[in-house]
């Protein structure tokens, strides 16, 4: 098969919850992106992230992904989400304080365990 450098090569396998593409190795569970990454580019510290210039979560692409911090994946995320409003976020906020999980309210609201998250907790951005 013949890939275009330029478009998304989509991980085919099985996928997260979240949407990555993952395998085992050693009864390990990898994270595709990441292993793309590392056979292109070499080493890679397990404390930094792979971000997708694509924002296609599925993307094997070496040449979509590039290394950053935690900081940068979150600034990254938010720069290309549109943001909740303050009322959105505070009634997700309520749906916290009575006890529900982020899984909960992620599938209550048809979003992202990942962005409950990040927004019930925006520290360092």
């Amino acid at each position: 098969m013949i890939r275009i450098k330029n478009e998304c090569w989509e991980w085919q396998a099985c996928k997260q919850n979240e949407g990555y593409g993952n395998f085992r190795i050693k009864n390990k569970v990898y994270k595709a992106h990441r292993i793309s990454y590392f056979l292109t580019y070499g080493i890679l510290s397990p404390h930094m992230h792979i971000l997708h210039s694509c924002d296609n979560k599925r993307c094997v692409n070496p040449h979509h992904l590039s290394v950053g911090t935690d900081l940068q994946n979150r600034k990254d995320f938010y720069n290309k989400n549109p943001r909740f409003t303050k009322e959105q976020i505070k009634k997700l906020s309520q749906e916290r304080q009575y006890g529900k999980t982020y899984t909960e309210i992620s599938i209550k609201y048809s979003i992202p365990r990942s962005t409950v998250y990040r927004h019930l907790n925006p520290t360092n951005l």
